[in-house]
């Protein structure tokens, strides 16, 4: 609220209209005494309140700019957090592409290793017993041996050529697959930390955004206080007009009543407007209503990797549990779980558009399964983490299709435009 109030109160204006009204007018000194005494202790109450509204307003400020901060902390931890998340099922991808190979590798290995006993074993039945370049205790075993060294020094090495360099693949892959597990391990680590430092900044923004809740309380308080104090002013004015008509000429009174009134309308505007602009909660843009009726932030996750679905086709909004979520615009609402994404809400607008909420916590105005109409702005649920989103965050996956369901557009750039006003 930055306009003063004390500004819009007619009370100097109105003083100085009765005091030229009654010029011409032959009265006590005792009743003028006592008319300004009056307007004098009424302008001293007003000046007081509004002392304690600018004092609340710069309460409300400070507040507003800690809450400033702490988004600012949340959007980067976020962007940290989807980063990693989005790192990790990329490894997870790799991993299995490389744990494939080493399978297919390991059956290779086996397919050539049963070659070359099959082949050594009949050399050895075919060409008798060659000179023994091993030794062993067990008999059969030696035979063996010494038939693989007769297949050996013929010089027939392809399948051994083979065999070693499939060793060697296999032993490379699984080097790969060793240190992707370690990639993953480290990324996974560096994912939770960023969940919980996410977490962290959340409360913080929820602990600042009810601090604020609180100072425009207090402010709402305070402006409550001087609009009842405005209100008894303009009832002793009006009672000092009434008196003063019976004294004046009836155009005096006339003017001094006309300039009350257009007064009076500007004092209302203004405080109609500063009651809009301190107290509003559900934000709306030129496309639509800002789904989240509260603070949240977000990130520019739209066609990032899924382990499932092969690719994001929304944007996460992460805000604290609880926070109210509702219809963006006017249509057809229906409620409705699914296994990935738990607690859901599809919304079939009167304009043509799709949207799709889920992870939600709870239902608000669950209507018949078909479906019901609501308006937009109306609390259709609440922020959670349901479905897969178990582990993760409190968020809410939306989803924009514009001009019908299939139609995925990236709801990021609308989102700032109506939500944050960019």
């Amino acid at each position: 609220m930055r306009t003063r109030i004390c500004k819009v109160l007619p009370v100097a204006v109105l003083v100085a209209v009765l005091m030229a009204a009654t010029a011409s007018v032959v009265s006590a000194q005792s009743d003028q005494d006592r008319i300004r005494q009056q307007v004098d202790e009424a302008e001293s109450r007003v000046a007081g309140a509004s002392r304690q509204v600018e004092e609340a307003q710069q309460e409300v400020d400070e507040a507003q700019q800690r809450v400033t901060e702490a988004q600012a902390q949340a959007d980067a931890a976020t962007q940290t957090y989807g980063d990693a998340h989005a790192d990790l099922h990329v490894i997870e991808h790799e991993i299995e592409r490389v744990q494939t190979q080493i399978s297919e590798a390991s059956d290779f290995i086996e397919s050539l290793r049963q070659e070359v006993q099959e082949v050594t074993v009949e050399r050895y039945i075919n060409s008798g017993r060659a000179p023994s370049l091993f030794n062993s205790e067990d008999a059969a075993e030696q035979i063996f041996l010494d038939a693989l060294a007769q297949f050996v020094s013929e010089g027939n090495l392809d399948i051994v050529d083979d065999y070693r360099s499939a060793l060697d693949d296999h032993a490379l892959r699984q080097a790969q697959l060793d240190d992707l597990l370690v990639r993953q391990t480290d990324r996974t680590e560096e994912a939770q930390k960023a969940a919980e430092e996410l977490q962290s900044f959340l409360d913080d923004l929820t602990d600042e955004r009810n601090a604020l809740a609180v100072r425009r309380d207090a402010q709402a308080g305070t402006l409550a206080t001087l609009e009842a104090e405005v209100s008894a002013l303009n009832s002793q004015l009006q009672a000092l007009i009434d008196e003063e008509r019976r004294r004046q000429a009836a155009e005096a009174a006339a003017a001094a009543q006309a300039l009350l009134e257009r007064q009076r309308a500007q004092r209302e505007a203004e405080l109609a407007s500063q009651r809009q602009d301190n107290f509003g909660v559900v934000r709306s843009g030129r496309d639509w209503v800002c789904p989240v009726a509260g603070y949240f932030t977000h990130y520019k996750d739209w066609r990032a990797p899924r382990a499932y679905g092969g690719w994001h086709k929304g944007n996460d909004l992460f805000a604290a549990r609880n926070t109210p979520l509702v219809s963006t615009e006017s249509g057809i609402v229906v409620h409705k779980w699914n296994r990935v994404g738990g607690l859901s809400v599809h919304i079939t607008a009167d304009s043509g558009n799709y949207y799709y909420y889920t992870h939600l916590e709870s239902y608000e105005n669950q209507g018949p399964t078909e479906g019901h109409w609501l308006a937009a702005g109306t609390v259709v649920g609440y922020m959670g983490n349901s479905g897969n989103a178990i582990t993760t965050p409190v968020h809410l996956h939306f989803e924009f299709h514009q001009g019908g369901k299939g139609n995925y557009v990236n709801p990021y750039p609308y989102i700032r435009r109506n939500c944050f006003g960019e």
